[in-house]
């Protein structure tokens, strides 16, 4: 935390404990307020998360008055390989050019700390706040100025990012999930960047799920917007309505209430709260045509005599977490597989003589043996 911020939280404080208001010699608690945001986009390589930072920008600027800070991760990327002594090399193709990118990005992470490149962003936002959004109190302290403006990241790719993001931004944090099908991302990205189908589809997977805990993981990411947009089309249309609809709400301009599919989806999520199962809570929601909600269900092991356990079970829940050892039953069976192929590997020859069960295990769980779950107690 800069100086000035630390200082401006301290009058803040002397202010709110004031019971008389001609005792503070600093303006009053409500002057101090910001109109500061910070948005950050999510979405999978080719979606179209700089297309929606140009609308963004648009709107903001010429309906809202805001000026409006942009911060790229990808070039913190660049500016930041010397720290790890990487090259990101010269001539190179499209496809070697990602690869570089992605690569560059992951040792980074695993260097500087999972949520490196975000806070690259918290400190040039700083940097911004400290010359443009500080004044003065009336005993020479630094306050926030009420300033009308927007930072904009684009575009987070690990959930420590978020984390950090949220973590330092609070109520004027939000997080916008920009989503195309895939058909629809493979043939952007053949027309833009020149890359090959075997290309697009290692950068694509890798983009959307790396194994390696600093590697890419937008789907463990992107789950957790706040709000969704859909950029499919060949034009900007629906596109611009949803960020308008977005930027309606957040600053209580037209009523704006949830659509169908936003309502099933909260039924839904509500839903998957109730999972207790220890490898992933899914929840669902049925609803007719009219979104009239029919029934919702969730991924649990099942009780003894029918229905699901709750938290009110108490002692009788049965649940993974709180049965035996208190583990994944999937996770616990998956173990076992893995020991007994190593096993049999080194019992046939052909492993290296200097081969560790913890890299063959790391290399079977970067398969689709890892989403093996057959061995749950859930249903």
């Amino acid at each position: 935390m800069s100086t000035s911020t630390a200082n401006a939280l301290r009058i803040v404080g002397e202010a709110a404990q004031s019971t008389d208001a001609q005792d503070v010699k600093i303006p009053r608690l409500k002057d101090r307020l910001t109109e500061e945001l910070v948005i950050a986009l999510v979405g999978p390589v080719g979606s179209g998360c700089s297309t929606t930072y140009e609308i963004l920008l648009s709107e903001l600027e010429s309906q809202y008055s805001y000026s409006v800070h942009y911060y790229k991760l990808s070039d913190y990327i660049s500016e930041s390989a010397k720290l790890i002594e990487a090259d990101m090399g010269q001539n190179l193709s499209a496809a070697e050019r990602v690869d570089r990118m992605q690569t560059v990005g992951d040792e980074l992470r695993k260097i500087c700390g999972s949520s490196y490149l975000a806070a690259k962003a918290v400190e040039k936002i700083a940097e911004h706040r400290d010359t443009e959004g500080f004044g003065k109190a009336t005993d020479g302290s630094a306050v926030p100025k009420k300033l009308r403006q927007v930072h904009i990241i684009d575009s987070i790719k690990h959930p420590e990012e978020l984390k950090l993001l949220r973590a330092t931004y609070g109520d004027i944090f939000w997080l916008i999930g920009v989503f195309a099908p895939q058909s629809v991302r493979e043939q952007r990205l053949t027309i833009q960047q020149s890359l090959d189908k075997e290309s697009l589809g290692a950068i694509m997977q890798r983009d959307y799920r790396e194994e390696d805990d600093h590697g890419q993981k937008v789907r463990d990411v992107f789950f957790q917007a706040d709000f969704f947009v859909r950029n499919d089309q060949e034009n900007k249309i629906q596109l611009e309505k949803s960020i308008n609809r977005f930027l309606d709400i957040i600053f209580g301009n037209p009523v704006h209430t949830p659509t169908r599919d936003e309502s099933s989806m909260y039924a839904a999520y509500a839903e998957a709260a109730k999972s207790a199962c220890l490898s992933r809570q899914v929840g669902a929601a049925v609803v007719s045509p009219d979104g009239e909600l029919i029934g919702v269900g969730r991924n649990d092991v099942p009780q003894y005599r029918g229905g699901l356990y709750t938290e009110d079970a108490g002692d009788g829940d049965h649940r993974c977490h709180a049965w035996q050892d208190k583990r994944c039953h999937n996770d616990k069976r998956k173990d076992v597989l893995y020991r007994q192929i190593f096993a049999r590997l080194r019992k046939d020859g052909l492993l290296v003589d200097h081969a560790k069960y913890e890299d063959v295990t790391k290399a079977l769980k970067s398969t689709d043996a890892k989403q093996l779950i057959e061995y749950s107690r859930a249903v």
